[in-house]
């Protein structure tokens, strides 16, 4: 039996779409835990609406405790085999389900993933794309959540797993960016991991999504993920991928201090301080990094040195574009 766990909030406009879209799977054996977090619209009768037509679906209903939180008390009930996840304003391919199923076992894989297509407005692109599969260690993956299949890597909703993956795994309650706190650790634990690379979820663009809203300070949990899986790959002493992660730890520190100065949150010149405190106590390592660019460097150095004369030439850096 596969889980499919469903944190829902106040998503009564696309809700309908999503849990039809898991319902109506070719794969039948499936429980479809549905997690109500606190919703105030139309959302939980929706889902009790559904529960009616539906043996498989269990509902839970909870205060308001953030994606995290509807993640993990689903994890805690879930008697599948395998366990997915999926967000309630997207929904995904009829066959989806069936094809990660039948690769996972065919490889005798851990997790078996697929791609995805950001929709816009509900616009839906039917390329047609010849399947294949690719096989790779969990470890091997670790390096792809740097580069250009970071998105597709760092995502829970586009795979299955087995259910032990996640026995001393939980999502970060509270936090922004949960996907970057958690899957470098079920990625680590997977011996084998199937790549599908058709796009079988549709994830959707809203303008109220967390991505899509203008800079908060929670955004900073971005860096704090980071930041752990940095101290996790020397633990584990993966030398290569801690060089990888220092990379993005750089460009966000860069991007959220531009980001902190233009804006009105409190305390800004306090955290403006810390954000460039932890550039200086690294700045020999990025130096040393090869992968970080010599443009990188040469900027990083006049954000150490003079930051007011950084601050002018990324604005104007960004402007340019």
């Amino acid at each position: 039996m596969l889980s499919i766990i469903i944190p829902i909030y106040n998503v009564e406009k696309y809700l309908t779409k999503c849990i039809e879209s898991v319902i109506n799977q070719t794969y039948k054996n499936l429980e479809i835990i549905l997690v109500n977090d606190g919703s105030t619209d139309n959302s939980k009768d929706i889902i009790n609406k559904y529960s009616l037509i539906d043996s498989r679906i269990k509902v839970i209903n909870k205060k308001n405790g953030g994606l995290s939180d509807a993640r993990n008390v689903g994890i805690e009930i879930a008697k599948g085999d395998y366990i997915a996840f999926l967000d309630s304003d997207d929904w995904v391919e009829l066959n989806m389900y069936e094809k990660l199923y039948s690769y996972i076992k065919q490889e005798n894989a851990d997790i078996a993933q697929c791609s995805y297509q950001k929709v816009y407005n509900e616009e839906v692109n039917n390329q047609k794309i010849k399947e294949e599969i690719k096989l790779i260690s969990g470890k091997d993956s670790l390096y792809n959540l740097s580069g250009k299949n970071a998105g597709k890597t760092v995502v829970v909703w586009n795979k299955i797993y087995k259910r032990e993956l996640f026995n001393d795994i939980r999502f970060p309650k509270g936090k922004y960016h949960e996907d970057e706190f958690t899957t470098y650790k079920v990625l680590y634990k997977a011996n084998k991991i199937v790549d599908l690379n058709l796009p079988l979820v549709y994830y959707r663009q809203r303008d109220g999504s967390i991505t899509n809203s203008k800079f908060n300070i929670k955004r900073l949990d971005a860096l704090e993920a980071f930041n752990e899986r940095l101290a996790f790959y020397k633990e584990k002493n993966l030398d290569e991928l801690q060089q990888l992660t220092l990379v993005p730890i750089l460009r966000l520190t860069n991007e959220f201090y531009i980001k902190i100065k233009d804006s009105d949150i409190d305390d800004k010149y306090e955290i403006l301080k810390l954000l460039r405190q932890g550039i200086k106590k690294d700045y020999i390592l990025f130096m040393k990094n090869k992968y970080v660019s010599f443009k990188r460097k040469i900027l990083l150095t006049i954000f150490v040195l003079n930051k007011d004369l950084f601050y002018k030439i990324y604005k104007n850096k960004v402007n340019k574009k």
